[in-house]
């Protein structure tokens, strides 16, 4: 693990280098700012993690739209692929930069915390359960980003796949509503938000968990093949 950390420094630090992340942070807590604060009677952030994880499905692509792509472009990936490091190392240092970086985001995010807390008695338990669901959310649509960005040279077609993916994960709880019940029991399983809700209402339910684990597991192994296709 001593490797992929090095990884993860390299391009969490490089990450804070580059204008795009801080342009990424001002934009997404300006529109939130602008919507939830307003909004703020209650003594609960359910408004406002719901708005959150909903930006999530825009921002998220434009934080790992360059993770892989701009490697492949440059044709820095050949000398990255042959220093003494593994894939899977690789891999998951990329990713873990960009967890980070969502962490930063939902640690800025504390202040709206500090607002309710300051003129209200809030309901700690689901606030806490709350940003535990945004956590896992938001790494699972980097799972996929970090996969779409290892599919092409071009980051923004990663950027607009990811987004494509992740909409699409989405709206799957509206179709399920049109379809029969077996129909819909699968597809409720399979959208990524349905998972969220009941982090949101306060209920840890270790199904959610396994899901986004599953997930983020399933599309690092998937960046790794898809990388490693590139070698022959």
């Amino acid at each position: 693990m001593g490797k992929a950390y090095s990884v993860f420094k390299k391009d969490f630090r490089g990450m804070f280098l580059s204008p795009l992340a801080y342009v990424v942070i001002a934009v997404f807590f300006a529109f939130n700012s602008l919507l939830i604060i307003p909004g703020m009677q209650t003594a609960d952030m359910r408004g406002a993690f719901g708005l959150m994880a909903t930006m999530f499905i825009f921002v998220i692509p434009l934080l790992t739209m360059r993770v892989f792509s701009e490697e492949l472009r440059s044709g820095t990936d050949e000398l990255l692929m042959t220093s003494p490091i593994t894939l899977p190392q690789i891999v998951i240092g990329k990713y873990l930069a960009v967890v980070g970086l969502i962490v930063v985001i939902l640690a800025i995010s504390l202040q709206y915390v500090y607002i309710i807390a300051k003129f209200g008695n809030p309901d700690w338990g689901p606030i806490a359960t709350g940003y535990i669901g945004l956590f896992l959310l938001g790494s699972a649509f980097a799972a996929f980003g970090v996969f779409a960005s290892s599919l092409t040279k071009n980051q923004i077609v990663a950027g607009v796949l990811a987004l494509i993916v992740s909409l699409l994960l989405v709206v799957i709880e509206v179709v399920s509503s049109m379809v029969g019940p077996k129909a819909a029991d699968i597809l409720d399983k399979i959208g990524i938000i349905n998972h969220y809700y009941d982090f949101d209402k306060g209920v840890i339910d270790s199904t959610h968990i396994i899901y986004y684990i599953g997930f983020i597991v399933l599309f690092l192994f998937l960046t790794v093949r898809s990388l490693d296709s590139r070698r022959w």
